[in-house]
C-alpha cells in the first residue's frame, strides 16, 4: 500500500515537472512569436503600404504559420490577431513619436509606390 502511494506521488510529481516544463518552453515560444510578428507588420507595411490592412494581416499570418508550424496549437485566432494587433500600435508608436523614423519609412513607401507604377526597380 506505501509503495503504491509513493508510485502515484512519483508519477503525480513527474508529470507536474513535464507540465510545468512545456508550458515554460511555450511562454518562450510565445515570446519568440511576439518579436517575430512585430518584424512581420513592419516586412508587411513595406511590401504592402498603406490603407491594406486585410493584406498585412493575412501576411503576417502567413508569415508566423511558416516560421511557427505550431501556432495554431500554441494560440487561438483572438490571441494571434491580439499579439498582431500589439505589433501594430508598437510599430505605430516608434513612427508617430519619432519624425525620423516617420519621413524615413514614408519616403520608402512613396519610392516603391513609385517603383510599382513605373515597373521599375
Amino acid at each position: 500500500m506505501v509503495i503504491e502511494i509513493i508510485c502515484y506521488a512519483t508519477v503525480a510529481i513527474a508529470l507536474s515537472l513535464v507540465i510545468i516544463s512545456k508550458k515554460r518552453a511555450d511562454a518562450d515560444t510565445i515570446k519568440t512569436i511576439k518579436k517575430y510578428t512585430f518584424l512581420a507588420v513592419v516586412e508587411a507595411q513595406q511590401i504592402f503600404g498603406r490603407h491594406t490592412g486585410d493584406i498585412k494581416r493575412d501576411y503576417v499570418i502567413a508569415k508566423l504559420a511558416e516560421a511557427f508550424p505550431s501556432l495554431h496549437r500554441l494560440l487561438n485566432d483572438d490571441e494571434i490577431n491580439n499579439i498582431i494587433a500589439q505589433a501594430k500600435e508598437k510599430f505605430k508608436a516608434m513612427t508617430d513619436n519619432n519624425e525620423y523614423i516617420t519621413d524615413a519609412f514614408n519616403a520608402l513607401m512613396d519610392d516603391i509606390t513609385r517603383e510599382d507604377k513605373d515597373g521599375t526597380q
